[in-house]
């Protein structure tokens, strides 16, 4: 027998990142740079772009600190990174994403997880956001999604699904 609670350890997972005590990166989201945070160790084994960029920013700021003739504080301190191309609700959730492995997708919401998925290597997350759309399209509800895109359009994945379906509009 294989006893599997999926949803517990979720929740789990959700609580320990909505506690910055608990974490070990923080993301600086936006031009506001809101602070979002999360587990390297949980982001490095999903993304193989999160360990990619986590191991960059943890070298600079071993060099950084070598540069200052200061000893590294392994103790509360995070590995800060600062994230410009999204909008902190949307990085939130692919946080929540990587951590969890769920999340919910809106049409507000679809077109930065899109970019997201496509950034960070989450190809199941990428599936889904498609389907999202696909989805979207058939039930006319195309356009809130092309409005909301607009938001992203500096992200290569973007301009293929203005593309693709502004023609539609």
């Amino acid at each position: 027998m294989n006893f599997q609670n999926t949803t517990a350890l979720c929740n789990h997972f959700k609580y320990i990142i909505s506690m910055p005590d608990l974490c070990d990166v923080r993301f600086l989201v936006g031009e506001e740079k809101i602070p979002i945070y999360g587990v390297k160790a949980i982001m490095a084994t999903r993304s193989r772009t999160f360990y990619h960029l986590i191991i960059k920013h943890q070298k600079k700021q071993e060099m950084s600190f070598e540069k200052k003739g200061k000893k590294k504080k392994t103790s509360a301190k995070h590995l800060t990174i600062d994230v410009k191309k999204y909008d902190a609700n949307v990085f939130r959730k692919i946080i929540q994403f990587v951590h969890c492995g769920s999340v919910d997708i809106t049409m507000e919401n679809v077109a930065g997880l899109l970019c997201g998925s496509c950034q960070f290597g989450l190809e199941d997350l990428t599936s889904a956001c498609w389907d999202f759309i696909e989805r979207c399209i058939q039930a006319d509800n195309i356009h809130q999604i092309l409005v909301a895109a607009r938001q992203y359009s500096k992200h290569r994945i973007i301009t293929l699904l203005l593309n693709k379906y502004l023609f539609i509009y």
